[in-house]
């Protein structure tokens, strides 16, 4: 289950740090020369994903059978009818 609130938190956080990101991409050699905005956006990206667990959800049963050469590891399946964008129920 997502913390109350955490949502709210991680979008106000990646818009300070992309302000700082911006600040630093077009004002630093290193900022323009390694392209700080652009992984910033990809990583902002990620971020948001991660915090809707349907999509989480959905790639849990991606990969699921994919790790068969390894068999001690397992890779719990997701209860849909107990899942929402912020509760991720699995199999234990």
């Amino acid at each position: 289950m997502q913390r109350p609130g955490i949502r709210e938190e991680v979008l106000e956080d990646l818009q300070i740090l992309g302000g700082l990101i911006g600040v630093a991409a077009n004002h630093t050699d290193a900022g323009r020369r390694y392209g700080f905005d652009s992984m910033f956006e990809e990583f902002r990206r990620t971020m948001v994903r991660e915090l809707d667990f349907k999509r989480e959800a959905r790639n849990l049963e991606r990969i699921r059978d994919h790790p068969s050469d390894y068999p001690l590891l397992f890779v719990p399946s997701p209860i849909q009818d107990y899942s929402s964008s912020r509760v991720l129920t699995m199999e234990r």
